[in-house]
């Protein structure tokens, strides 16, 4: 079956209850033609009283554009997308979360592959099965964009985060954050997997985010850091694999829980020496 190659110029909008669907990214092929600064795709309802419910996106390319969700609520499909080619692969501003399933998103050779900007609470994205790789920047952030919010329980579940400049950021209040059996190898050049930065003054309150979780057989390869805590929150190492000469795992906390399959002597903390000796 031969592709269909749709080029479009014009923001398309996806509200509540509205669909946009392809026949699979090696079928259905949007190419962006407009300004490069604005999205492609705005996924979000119009009024700003509203969230966004019940939408169904996916099976299809998108190439020199970024999908931009809005006021993102829950119940909503966003399946089998292939993004390359632009300086973001997905942005996400002001969501609810709850759960919300991402499946089989795959963000390649961008400048970061995805970006979450919460500027209010915002509880549960679900990443599965998804691929952030080859990006110029970090394959995906979390942040916290102002005081008294948090990003709570992400969960990343058989995702790769591969070849970007950094795998994951972790920026201000990010809480409980799960790698279930998530595959984060940063082969070009001395690079990190994570990156945790709190800055406990960030809103006027000494806090410390809630754990950040590996489990399963997620992996951490070749990276100069595996892991970066700065003032970051407690860890819990359920079952991680370190691999790679380097591959240090620095936090300014000890870290706790059952520590399956991983070597004891890479959980450093901020002055390089050992947690466990």
């Amino acid at each position: 079956m031969s592709m269909e190659v749709i080029e479009f110029s014009e923001t398309r909008f996806i509200g509540p209850n509205d669909s946009m669907l392809g026949d699979g990214f090696n079928q259905t092929k949007y190419v962006w033609k407009g300004n490069p600064n604005k999205p492609a795709i705005v996924i979000g309802p119009e009024s700003t009283k509203e969230f966004l419910y019940f939408s169904d996106v996916g099976n299809f390319r998108l190439q020199g554009g970024f999908i931009q969700f809005h006021k993102l609520g829950q119940h909503c499909m966003f399946h089998n997308i292939l993004i390359e080619g632009t300086e973001f692969g997905i942005v996400i501003e002001e969501a609810i979360g709850e759960r919300q399933l991402f499946d089989k998103i795959l963000v390649w050779n961008c400048g970061q592959g995805v970006k979450v900007e919460a500027t209010r609470p915002l509880n549960g994205l679900h990443f599965r099965d998804c691929n952030f790789q080859n990006n110029s920047d970090a394959g995906i952030v979390l942040e916290t964009m102002g005081s008294n919010v948090d990003i709570v329980d992400t969960i990343f579940e058989r995702c790769t985060i591969q070849a970007n400049s950094v795998g994951v950021g972790l920026k201000g209040w990010v809480n409980g954050t799960r790698f279930r059996d998530t595959w984060i190898e940063e082969p070009k050049g001395l690079k990190t997997g994570i990156v945790s930065r709190v800055s406990r003054f960030m809103d006027g309150m000494a806090r410390r985010p809630n754990n950040t979780v590996f489990e399963g057989s997620t992996t951490i390869s070749q990276c100069e850091f595996a892991y970066s805590g700065y003032d970051d929150g407690l860890i819990d190492i359920d079952s991680l694999v370190l691999t790679g000469q380097l591959n240090q795992f620095r936090s300014t906390q000890q870290p706790t829980g059952r520590m399956l399959r991983v070597n004891k002597k890479k959980l450093l903390n901020a002055n390089g020496s050992q947690w466990f000796a």
